[in-house]
């Protein structure tokens, strides 16, 4: 993942963040942090600064655990409900990731919760309105679908 994404004003990387040995800024003086990349959700709009894509990272820390860091390309703040776990997060913590997402201590999960939040008389326009998608977690995307069908079912 970038290293902007997770430096201070100072543009320092958190001491938390692991690098492997040898790690070196580029010309430019950015770092790329490993990271695993858990899920990638496209939104629209509806949700605060509108659409745009957002990214869900279990980023490796210096005591060996994994940080849980949600960017986006419009700089929203987005903070995940679980802060730090031990392993990667299982499918059913991803979706609470998704899901329970705050943005200044208001509910606005990325993903999902988006849909429920831009619900109108047409649930069908929202079909295509959030997207969820992930490498780790194959899963993600089939169980977001599921969720979605039974969603737009539930409307009178």
């Amino acid at each position: 993942m970038p290293g902007w994404a997770l430096a201070g004003n100072d543009q320092q990387l958190p001491g938390w963040v692991a690098l492997p040995a040898g790690v070196e800024p580029d010309p430019h003086g950015d770092i790329d942090v490993p990271a695993y990349e858990l899920a990638d959700v496209e939104t629209d709009a509806g949700r605060p600064g509108g659409g745009g894509i957002s990214s869900v990272y279990a980023v490796p820390t210096t005591d060996g655990r994994f940080r849980i860091v949600v960017t986006n390309d419009d700089e929203i703040p987005f903070r995940s409900p679980i802060a730090e776990l031990a392993e990667l997060p299982t499918l059913g913590e991803l979706l609470k990731i998704l899901d329970e997402t705050t943005v200044d201590g208001e509910l606005h999960g990325v993903g999902h919760p988006t849909r429920v939040y831009s619900d109108s008389d047409h649930r069908e326009e929202l079909r295509r309105f959030v997207t969820v998608s992930s490498d780790l977690y194959p899963a993600l995307e089939r169980l977001d679908r599921s969720r979605l069908e039974q969603w737009i079912a539930e409307r009178p």
